[in-house]
């Protein structure tokens, strides 16, 4: 069961205040990392299949959080610099949200499905 729909089910026992429209809401967790999506169009090893399978068998991934944001940022950047490289990379982002989906199913692809049942 995906994030959302576990957050849809608490959120619809949860009556709506008078005279106010109920908040919409799409939840996607980035696995292992916002970074991982971000290197998945590079990189194509890096994808939420690739990660489980290797995390459940103990087999070594290759990459992790840390690596990850090193790889995509380096290192000693500031924050506001890597506020605007996570911005660039997202709009890039846009022109392969189908491959995006289809590289991380359960993370992305169940934002994309919450976000389509509006």
């Amino acid at each position: 069961m995906c994030v959302e729909t576990k957050y849809k089910k608490i959120q619809s026992e949860i009556p709506p205040l008078e005279n106010r429209k109920q908040i919409k809401t799409a939840i996607g967790l980035a696995v292992p990392a916002i970074e991982a999506w971000f290197r998945c169009m590079k990189d194509s090893h890096i994808a939420e299949a690739t990660w489980s399978r290797k995390l459940l068998s103990n087999e070594q991934v290759g990459y992790d959080r840390p690596s990850l944001k090193e790889d995509f940022y380096g290192s000693g950047r500031d924050e506001k610099t890597k506020k605007e490289k996570a911005e660039e990379e997202a709009k890039k982002l846009t022109n392969n949200l189908e491959q995006l989906e289809e590289l991380f199913p359960q993370g992305f692809g169940c934002l994309v499905r919450d976000i389509k049942s509006w």
